[in-house]
């Protein structure tokens, strides 16, 4: 098995640790809960290591456009986006 198989084995278990082809070991490490997740610039609080995983977890919502309910819907030029 060649690494580069081993990076898209983990890309796919966790997309968030491969940036450009390399892979992020800080982050695979905080998503294992080896570390705990530490900003540079000292921005925490309670919570912030759960919310930082949840923020790449799948999800089952999609969002519906409200027909009518918008701000001049047909000259905003917004794109509905369905995964």
């Amino acid at each position: 098995m060649s690494t580069n198989d081993n990076v898209r084995k983990l890309k796919s278990v966790f997309p968030e640790v491969v940036i450009k082809g390399e892979v992020n070991l800080e982050k695979l490490k905080e998503l294992l809960g080896k570390t705990s997740y530490n900003d540079s610039y000292g921005l925490n609080w309670r919570g912030k290591e759960e919310a930082y995983k949840n923020a790449f977890s799948d999800t089952k919502c999609l969002l519906k456009l409200c027909k009518n309910s918008g701000y001049q819907e047909n000259k905003t030029n917004n794109i509905f986006i369905k995964d």
